[in-house]
């Protein structure tokens, strides 16, 4: 890989990285928010689905204009728009102007991930697997490091302070990546790529959906499952095991990804990954239904692992989806269909499975476990992609 094929690779991470973090600072700044703008609290947690909402509905139309246009443009536009609504949300004065701005910003989101595939075979890399590991692991890392540093931030530097510091260093990465995006080796379709399918749909999309709605789940229902447990302080803890799971999956995605691109057998990873998440997730599940013990060390484990095996996972099932498309193009919308799917399933699991762990905590486990056997399954079904990475093309 050429000194700007890294540049550009780089620029793109550490911007998604800093999406992440303007997300999920968010989340500690919850008590603020509803004291200071006087919402509810189910007000103050849309500020945080509304990113998730905008890969549903956002991320099949990024794709598709980073297709057939490259993806330069659309991740200018992205690093714009991301530091416009962060910006917005900083100056706010009031509840709606913050959702305004929250809202702009999230659009950043999916124009910057869904079209993943196509960003980094435009970029020409010769491990995809390390750099699409390396792209949702700092991603995930940002996430991590805003639910982390977002009270001492906000201790220093006040409410709005701590926003703006978000903007800013958005900005100043947004702006790297805008300048370095010029590089893109890009030609548009020619017509009978152009005229080929626009979804390449796979069973990797099962992959997403249960490890990306499942662990959204287990990490919202943690609090009053503990809690219903009787674990001190149960709000914080829940905190922190939510920050050790992103840590997790930010170590995970990264070290998994370069081991993918490493040995010359990533299937066996793949399914190895699979098997392994599922016996952590039912480690937790035995935890958070009071099946087993729940000391905090056994908490901070379980977390961290099924953080680091299940984005592992992720990443590389992401990867595959896109290795089934023919073109860079059309590997974009792969990976496209497989953040929607991954989006959805956030956005209906934890909401209809979530609430039967404290009412019918054996139906929840037995659920959820059922979900992710079925992924299992996926992993060791899944076809053997249509190319090999190499095979791609930039247009």
């Amino acid at each position: 890989m050429s000194a700007s094929q890294r540049s550009l690779v780089w620029s793109y991470v550490l911007f998604g990285a800093t999406i992440g973090f303007a997300w999920f600072v968010i989340a500690p700044l919850i008590p603020a928010i509803l004291g200071g703008f006087k919402v509810s609290l189910g007000s103050a947690l849309l500020l945080i689905s509304l990113y998730g909402y905008a890969m549903v509905i956002l991320s099949v139309p990024s794709a598709l204009r980073a297709r057939t246009s490259g993806p330069a443009g659309l991740l200018q536009l992205a690093a714009l728009i991301s530091f416009v609504g962060l910006a917005l949300r900083a100056l706010a004065p009031s509840y709606p102007i913050m959702l305004l701005g929250q809202a702009i910003a999230a659009v950043a989101y999916p124009m910057t991930i869904s079209p993943i595939g196509t960003v980094l075979r435009a970029a020409r890399v010769a491990k995809p697997k390390t750099a699409t590991g390396l792209a949702i692991g700092l991603l995930f890392l940002g996430m991590s490091l805003g639910a982390l540093l977002g009270p001492s931030l906000a201790a220093s530097l006040g409410f709005h302070g701590t926003l703006w510091v978000m903007a800013a260093v958005n900005g100043l990465f947004g702006l790297n990546l805008a300048r370095n995006a010029k590089t893109f080796a890009f030609d548009p379709p020619n017509p009978g790529a152009a005229s080929g399918p626009l979804l390449v749909w796979s069973r990797w999309w099962v992959v997403g959906f249960a490890i990306a709605s499942l662990s959204v789940m287990v990490g919202s229902i943690t609090a009053p499952a503990i809690g219903h447990l009787g674990v001190v302080n149960a709000i914080a803890v829940a905190g922190f095991l939510t920050a050790m799971t992103f840590l997790g999956s930010a170590v995970g995605a990264v070290g998994f990804g370069y081991l993918g691109d490493l040995i010359s057998n990533p299937d066996l990873l793949e399914k190895a990954l699979a098997v392994l998440t599922w016996l952590v997730l039912l480690v937790v599940t035995l935890i958070l239904t009071g099946r087993t013990g729940h000391s905090l060390g056994l908490l901070d484990i379980a977390f961290f692992l099924f953080g680091a095996l299940g984005n592992g996972w992720y990443a590389l099932a992401l990867d595959r989806a896109a290795t089934r498309a023919t073109n860079a193009g059309q590997s974009g919308m792969a990976t496209a269909g497989y953040s929607t799917a991954s989006n959805l399933g956030v956005a209906l699991i934890p909401a209809l499975l979530g609430p039967l762990v404290l009412s019918s905590p054996g139906q929840w486990m037995t659920t959820t476990l059922a979900i992710m056997a079925v992924a299992v399954a996926a992993t060791f079904w899944a076809r053997q992609s249509a190319a090999s990475p190499s095979d791609l093309r930039a247009s």
